[in-house]
């Protein structure tokens, strides 16, 4: 075991101590459409209701689909009852549209199946799920849906206006003798880094790149101001370090102001940004890429600290977290909401 030394090592497992999923229904209108049952008085009243909506490879996580981000085709749109059987099923058309009608008016889940590589989907930017999780809709007459579905969750934790440089990339291989980072270059640095570094001037303006529930502000041992923001959708934390400045609020959405860049713990301004959540009984550091280099096994690990321990230590597994993409496109931090 060792003990892990650096900006990783800086006061980031705060956060990682507390576990505090959204839904934005549709809204509907109710009509009843007569049958009658007899050439006689009696009539019954059914109420029969419609779905329609689109899917979209989701850039940047707002919900919206804007003018870049292309269909999502031949997706299989399944309508459930709340004990899971499939209702109707239909699948999207080459411009990612779909309808399903003469539905009983009720309440329903909606299920999307769609390509793999889709981990995560939402329909606004409060919001966000993984894409194996339905939408629970009250559906009376007729509903739309328009759901984007995004790789992972996370956007760029800096409006795109900004400027900056990454001055160092998450140390995937989790070994504290090298430093191998997440596009397989072999690294000089003389301890593991367990974030990104995005350098920039001082005062820029931090934003949450998805929504979630922000934490008590603290600082670490080096005078650092530190955040962190929990995303109760994915399980997962996001920490922001040598922070100048925390504004006070406690739900934020995605692209919204959190904080300002700074100095505080460091020698020069910088973002350190990074991902962790729970395994098991370990509090854990998570590569927020997918590595784009074959897995070793030996490679194939997380960095954790046991609970009533004060050191982190290099945990070894088969199933590893760190090979989830967590960014929204492309393995890339690029998209932003501002």
């Amino acid at each position: 075991m060792a003990a892990v030394v650096g900006a990783s090592a800086l006061g980031l497992d705060y956060y990682l101590r507390h576990s505090p999923s959204t839904m934005t229904p549709i809204t509907s209108t109710t009509v009843s459409s007569e049958l009658t049952a007899s050439s006689s008085t009696s009539t019954q009243a059914v109420q029969l209701a419609s779905l329609q909506g689109r899917l979209f490879f989701d850039y940047n996580g707002n919900g919206v689909q804007d003018g870049e981000e292309p269909a999502v085709t031949g997706a299989a749109i399944q309508l459930r009852d709340l004990a899971g059987a499939i209702i109707a099923e239909t699948f999207t058309d080459s411009s990612g549209d779909y309808k399903l009608e003469d539905i009983k008016a009720g309440s329903y889940r909606v299920r999307v199946v769609a390509d793999k590589r889709f981990g995560y989907m939402c329909m606004s930017l409060s919001e966000f799920r993984k894409v194996s999780e339905d939408y629970d809709i009250p559906l009376r007459d007729s509903g739309k849906m328009d759901i984007g579905l995004m790789e992972g969750f996370l956007t760029l934790p800096l409006p795109s206006k900004t400027k900056y440089s990454i001055g160092r990339y998450y140390d995937w291989d989790p070994d504290p003798e090298t430093s191998l980072w997440w596009n397989g270059r072999i690294g000089n640095e003389p301890w593991n880094h367990s974030g990104i570094d995005y350098d920039t001037k001082e005062g820029e303006d931090v934003v949450a790149p998805a929504p979630g529930e922000l934490y008590p502000i603290e600082r670490g041992p080096q005078g650092q101001l530190s955040l962190g923001l929990y995303h109760p959708s994915a399980g997962l934390s996001t920490c922001y370090n040598h922070l100048s400045k925390v504004l006070n609020k406690t739900y934020v959405t995605r692209g919204e102001k959190i904080a300002e860049t700074g100095s505080t713990g460091a020698s020069y301004p910088h973002l350190h940004f990074n991902t962790a959540t729970k395994i098991v009984n370990h509090d854990a550091f998570l590569d927020p890429y997918r590595p784009l280099f074959a897995v070793k096994k030996k490679n194939n690990g997380y960095w954790a600290r046991e609970q009533g321990k004060d050191f982190w230590q290099t945990v070894f597994a088969e199933t590893n977290p760190n090979l989830e993409n967590f960014w929204t496109k492309d393995n890339e931090p690029q998209y932003a909401t501002t």
